[in-house]
């Protein structure tokens, strides 16, 4: 048994015995630890976010790979030789487009894959926003989660160095942009 939402139960997921086990103690844990740290990766916005009703349904997040594919389209230009050269790693990419093609066209590549003015903060967020967290890491571009949580409570986007340096009430809730942040 858990004290999470009626409508989710381990014994449903498809995971081993021992597993289920694992789970259902780290979930049972969780209320134990006073100061939690949400760490959300790119299926929060992917998955969780409302399309605003007045905008079209083509407009969605893409995932890394089709990322990944038009920075690699655009730094080719049609030479199999600079393809062999180029990074697998998104980050590494993304750092070789910036420097072979300049910071704005990588913002603007970023802005049209992760185009958060387009979308609200969906269910998740709200659920998300029950839990007293002490911080939240982040590798998304997007502001969905700024935007939920300030409803609540001051956040704080923390994306340079110079950010942890400033000062900030005790109640500010640091949402550190670990990959950047489209509005810098």
């Amino acid at each position: 048994s858990t004290k999470m939402s009626k409508s989710f139960n381990i014994e449903n997921l498809t995971l081993s015995t021992p597993d289920k086990a694992v789970l259902a103690s780290f979930v049972e844990s969780w209320f134990d630890h006073q100061n939690p740290v949400l760490f959300a990766g790119a299926g929060l916005p992917k998955y969780n976010s409302a399309q605003k009703p007045d905008l079209p349904h083509s407009s969605r997040f893409a995932d890394w790979q089709e990322l990944m594919s038009e920075l690699r389209k655009r730094l080719i230009l049609n030479d199999s030789q600079i393809e062999k050269c180029l990074p697998g790693d998104p980050l590494r990419l993304a750092q070789v487009f910036e420097v072979h093609v300049g910071r704005a066209q990588l913002m603007d590549v970023l802005a049209k894959h992760v185009p958060s003015n387009d979308f609200e903060p969906g269910l998740a967020y709200r659920k998300l926003l029950d839990i007293p967290w002490q911080a939240i890491v982040t590798t998304n571009y997007d502001d969905l989660l700024e935007r939920a949580f300030e409803e609540r409570r001051s956040v704080r986007r923390i994306v340079w160095d110079t950010d942890l340096t400033q000062r900030r009430s005790p109640n500010d809730l640091p949402i550190l942009k670990i990959h950047g942040d489209l509005q810098f």
